[in-house]
């Protein structure tokens, strides 16, 4: 059986290497059967690097030269079907993801002080006491020499940044309006936090493919093994808002679903299909954090309670809890602060497809 060796995980993640995600994501989408074995040590692999994997007593390093090698053997179940143009379009976004975009993460990661401060904490708790003080700072300076011989070290943190932003703008052009893969290309929605699978998981449970809600009920990094239930680990809400309630609108009146851009664009097409004209989007634009910030989870009191203001009295508002924890919006605001009433709905497919069914 075909072994690989893999970083152990960190932060709630698969693993903290993307090349090691980007190997396990392969694996799991062709279905070949592995196993994983945990190691630390990149002096074990071929190249000095992880992931690397034995298949048939032959060592093989570096996961583009892993992934070929599989394709080699036993076929192209993954990108069999591409065109020749949508092959090159894949090998140019794997070269900047590689030569690029993975430079920014290393300065973030290992340069940068507020992610230094991660990383130590997290990737050398399990050094022996002697050699902690010694040898983490001994790879970080290893590590900043090379983003800095790479020529993307020699940049202003801002100029950095701006790579960084300018590859996530690209492939978001790039990848914006596609089809979801098919939901068995995902597995068990293992990530479901980190937004993988999430749109799907969405899809199935709003159109009735599931009879269950599979997403988490807490906040963002719910499951992290020993975390405290507080902050963003925390309650979406705590029953507690009976006392903010108003007086809400009809059952049988319009309908606007509060969301983000990014919200938006999912639950669109969804909600098409549920053929009532009577139910629109009502997106909210993220000034507080600016930029390209249009998840529905960051919306903040201020920037719903000015879209709410440009909106019609006697409508329902639905509003996902998504935005919410322990009853309190990211910048510290209420829905009592809100200018419209809204309902507060469970962020899964179930809960929206029953709060648009009909008064009976």
């Amino acid at each position: 059986m075909l072994k690989v060796y893999l970083f152990d995980t960190a932060w709630g993640l698969p693993n903290p290497s993307p090349f090691c995600i980007k190997l396990e994501t392969y694996l799991k989408m062709t279905g070949l059967p592995h196993e994983v074995i945990r190691e630390a040590d990149t002096r074990k692999g071929p190249k000095k690097k992880i992931p690397f994997v034995e298949d048939d007593g032959e060592l093989i390093g570096d996961s583009e030269f892993i992934i070929e090698h599989l394709r080699r053997k036993h076929g192209d179940s993954v990108d069999g079907g591409l065109d020749d143009a949508q092959r090159a379009q894949s090998y140019v976004l794997t070269r900047m993801l590689h030569d690029s975009t993975y430079w920014v993460l290393l300065h973030c990661r290992w340069v940068d002080p507020a992610g230094w401060a991660a990383v130590s904490t997290e990737l050398f708790s399990s050094l022996p006491a002697p050699l902690r003080p010694i040898l983490p700072p001994i790879i970080r300076r290893s590590l900043a020499k090379s983003v800095r011989a790479h020529g993307l070290g020699r940049h202003s943190v801002d100029e950095i940044m701006g790579v960084g932003q300018a590859d996530m703008q690209a492939l978001a052009t790039l990848l914006a309006d596609r089809p979801f893969p098919a939901p068995e290309v995902y597995g068990d929605f293992a990530m479901h936090e980190d937004g993988i699978g999430m749109a799907r998981t969405f899809e199935a449970e709003f159109t009735g493919a599931v009879d269950r809600p599979t997403g988490p009920k807490a906040g963002f990094f719910s499951w992290v093994d020993g975390a405290p239930a507080e902050g963003y680990r925390a309650v979406r809400t705590t029953g507690d808002l009976a006392g903010n309630v108003r007086l809400r609108p009809r059952r049988n009146a319009p309908v606007a679903v509060v969301t983000g851009p990014y919200g938006a664009r999912v639950l669109g097409p969804l909600l098409e299909t549920a053929g009532r004209d009577d139910v629109r989007l009502c997106v909210v634009e993220n000034r507080f954090f600016g930029g390209n910030i249009g998840v529905t989870g960051l919306m903040v009191g201020e920037d719903i309670a000015r879209t709410l203001a440009a909106e019609p009295e006697g409508h329902r508002y639905l509003l996902p809890d998504v935005c919410l924890s322990e009853d309190r919006f990211l910048d510290g605001l209420t829905v009592a602060d809100l200018p419209r009433p809204v309902e507060i709905v469970a962020t899964d497919g179930l809960a929206l497809r029953s709060a648009l069914e009909p008064a009976s």
